[in-house]
């Protein structure tokens, strides 16, 4: 449960509340829209759920940079998990799934439907 109504909570988890967690997550992957996307605070730089979860102490975030199309969207989501079942690092299993979507539907493939895609992280391999 990510609310306590009765502390007041308002059920919406944001990037200021995220920071404040202490997480031990080898992977975090938020395949919604613009998840890598914020605002720039000064001095800190850009405030998004990706950083915020970086600094919470997830070791690998996926995220996306824009507005993601479902059904390309869902096909990179599937293969990224083939491959990290294959015991792919993260970077290589996102990269492959793209390389997947573009192998499977053609080289016509706009960025559009899969450059959104980012990871950031330590970059090994999950246990």
């Amino acid at each position: 449960m990510l609310s306590d109504a009765a502390k007041g909570e308002d059920g919406l988890l944001q990037a200021s509340e995220i920071v404040q967690l202490r997480l031990k997550a080898a992977l975090v992957v938020l395949s919604a829209c613009d998840t890598a996307v914020g605002a720039l605070q000064g001095q800190d730089g850009v405030a998004n759920l990706s950083r915020a979860f970086l600094l919470a102490g997830a070791r690998n975030v996926v995220s996306t940079l824009w507005p993601i199309e479902d059904e390309s969207s869902l096909y990179i989501m599937r293969r990224f998990y083939i491959h990290l079942a294959a015991k792919e690092s993260v970077p290589l299993a996102l990269a492959a799934a793209k390389r997947d979507l573009i192998r499977t539907f053609g080289r016509d493939v706009r960025p559009y439907y899969w450059a959104a895609f980012t990871s950031e992280g330590t970059f090994v391999a999950l246990p």
